[in-house]
């Protein structure tokens, strides 16, 4: 008379999310994470060689970046998807991060974690609304001042309510 697989596999997860080390070990993780991801925008370098873009074709092939190869094709990725908001998510993950080490064994705040979110892609979207040519960092030049996500975003809300209204 055992119990099932599932319901043993569910018990553990249960104690693994309640144990108090274990979310002191997940939130230090991505407050690290999110120190690695601060480094890696703020020495973003245009010529590092990353799979984003021309610079992998123009570079020497060494990396200038802080965190190295890994930095370099984070801070890409970060700057190409959310433009100036890729210098404000590592901050949001840090701000998570402490607060998961910090809490008391409770459930996740969904509804706070999905308001967050949605405030930051507005700031992509409004970058984008806001100053809507090319910007330059790290001698690269990007579309746009909210990246593809906040470009898009922009693009939806100017085709609904115009710029003005979307502003």
């Amino acid at each position: 008379t055992g119990t099932p697989l599932m319901a043993k596999k569910a018990h553990w997860f249960e104690r693994l999310r309640k144990s108090r080390r274990a979310r002191e070990l997940g939130g230090l993780l991505l407050c690290l994470a999110s120190f690695a991801s601060i480094l890696a925008v703020l020495s973003y370098d245009g010529t590092d060689a990353t799979w984003f873009g021309k610079s992998s074709l123009e570079s020497d092939g060494g990396v200038r970046n802080v965190i190295g190869v890994v930095g370099a094709l984070l801070a890409e990725a970060l700057l190409q998807l959310f433009g100036v908001g890729a210098f404000v998510l590592p901050f949001l993950t840090l701000v998570l991060g402490w607060r998961i080490f910090r809490s008391a064994v409770r459930a996740l705040d969904w509804p706070r974690l999905l308001a967050m979110s949605g405030l930051f892609l507005t700031l992509s979207a409004l970058c984008d609304l806001l100053y809507s040519g090319s910007i330059a960092y790290g001698g690269e030049s990007f579309d746009s001042a909210g990246g593809y996500i906040g470009g898009k975003l922009g693009l939806l809300l100017r085709s609904m309510v115009a710029r003005t209204g979307a502003i």
